[in-house]
């Protein structure tokens, strides 16, 4: 992240605000997963991480004087969001098909969407927007 950082700032005015979101997890899971290879870092975020918001503000304050102002936590109706493409996904396969995406993937985004979806309903992981 602090490559993100460093290529931010220069792009901004000096009044000017960025807009950042991100999913992200509580920072004890970040901690205990980040050195693993778990589903998700193989499947879905291929070379990523999900960040903590911890982590987030400790790369904003240590490689850069941008400041975070404010944020807001949206990962509740995230769950419902979830629900609502999961639905139109798997009610059109068809249509779902002729977009490129084979069999596999079908199942694989519709479990991935039905096992995110609890943990952003109870908070376990969230969706940010901070600025």
């Amino acid at each position: 992240m602090p490559l993100i950082s460093r290529h931010s700032k220069p792009a901004l005015r000096p009044v000017a605000e960025l807009d950042s979101r991100a999913i992200l997890m509580a920072d004890d899971r970040l901690q205990a997963t980040k050195t693993s290879w778990t589903w998700i870092h193989k499947y879905i975020f291929p070379g990523g991480l999900i960040p903590s918001e911890e982590s987030i503000a400790a790369v904003v304050r240590d490689h850069t004087d941008l400041r975070i102002e404010d944020r807001m936590l949206f990962g509740p109706s995230y769950a419902r969001t979830l629900q609502l493409w999961r639905d139109a996904f798997t009610w059109q396969p068809e249509r779902v098909a002729t977009l490129g995406f084979d069999e596999t993937f079908r199942r694989m985004w519709s479990f991935t969407s039905r096992i995110a979806k609890p943990d952003f309903a109870v908070a376990i992981s969230t969706l940010v927007s901070s600025f």
